[in-house]
């Protein structure tokens, strides 16, 4: 099993490789990252990214970390595939390929992100919903293809919580699993968050991370874990104060997941507002995360 940390919470805060390598590395005594594009910037030049790469392999390698994924972020949390301009989605495929080719430079086998997003008006009429679906999967085959000749095991696909970014539910998760992979020239896996689910949804297995685990117990190739609440709140951390009445508690998860057929990665991806004290108590509340999983890790 594979228990990580993913880089979103970090960026703007540990944006050089030496500071959050050691702080995964050494402060948290962790050996995996999740790490996420705003951390390599996919449209910088290459030049940039030659350096990027080359710090980010020293440093990971002085404070024993591994990058066996790169994942999008909040700073790209955007259209790309479901764009309705044929000019702005084909940026975001140079963008993701660009993705693709400075993940398997840093070691990654895999490279994920949400499906896509549509627009308002796309969401609210059934034969441009329809189009703009047809165009995330293509584009993630293209992908996939593109992924594989660089020699990646697999992509990762995030289901969301709301109609407009796709795979709300259950069974709209199963549908579009089908159709991306139906052809895909690697497998398109799922990266299944703790937390997402539509909380509108009147079946409550759409909002219960333990029913998704088993219905999707082949096909998860990755999970983000945060506390969940009932109202699925936001990204909280592993401390009591959610504990308490959260969702996930870690010896029933584990044992969830040990019936996952394909190898575990469990990635901590949680969020500290830009707000004190949430700002301050960022590395304190992750190494608490951390220390709270630590005993039920094999």
């Amino acid at each position: 099993m594979i228990f990580g940390i993913n880089t979103g919470c970090l960026i703007n805060r540990y944006v050089e490789p030496q500071d959050w390598a050691r702080l995964v590395g050494e402060t948290f005594g962790l050996r995996h990252v999740q790490l996420t594009t705003e951390m390599i910037r996919p449209d910088l030049d290459w030049s940039v990214h030659k350096l990027l790469i080359e710090d980010i392999k020293q440093a990971c390698a002085q404070h024993s970390v591994a990058i066996p994924e790169v994942f999008t972020d909040a700073f790209s949390r955007v259209n790309h595939f479901a764009h309705p301009i044929a000019e702005v989605r084909a940026h975001w495929m140079r963008w993701m390929k660009r993705a693709c080719e400075i993940a398997v430079e840093l070691g990654a086998d895999s490279f994920g992100s949400h499906p896509g997003i549509t627009t308002a008006r796309d969401a609210a009429d059934p034969s441009r919903y329809e189009a703009r679906t047809a165009q995330v999967v293509e584009g993630w085959q293209e992908l996939a293809a593109f992924a594989k000749a660089l020699g990646m095991k697999s992509l990762l696909w995030e289901p969301m919580s709301i109609r407009r970014e796709f795979g709300e539910t259950i069974a709209k998760a199963q549908v579009l699993h089908r159709r991306l992979n139906d052809g895909a020239a690697i497998p398109i896996l799922m990266c299944f968050d703790v937390d997402h689910g539509d909380v509108s949804s009147t079946n409550p297995k759409d909002t219960d991370p333990y029913a998704w685990i088993e219905t999707f117990s082949s096909e998860i190739g990755s999970i983000h874990l945060k506390q969940s609440g009932k109202n699925k709140e936001g990204h909280r951390p592993f401390i009591p104060e959610f504990n308490t009445t959260g969702k996930i508690q870690a010896q029933d998860f584990i044992k969830a997941v040990s019936k996952l057929t394909r190898p575990q990665r469990l990635f901590l991806e949680l969020s500290f507002r830009e707000r004190e004290p949430a700002d301050s108590l960022l590395v304190a509340q992750l190494k608490a995360s951390i220390d709270y999983w630590r005993p039920f890790l094999k």
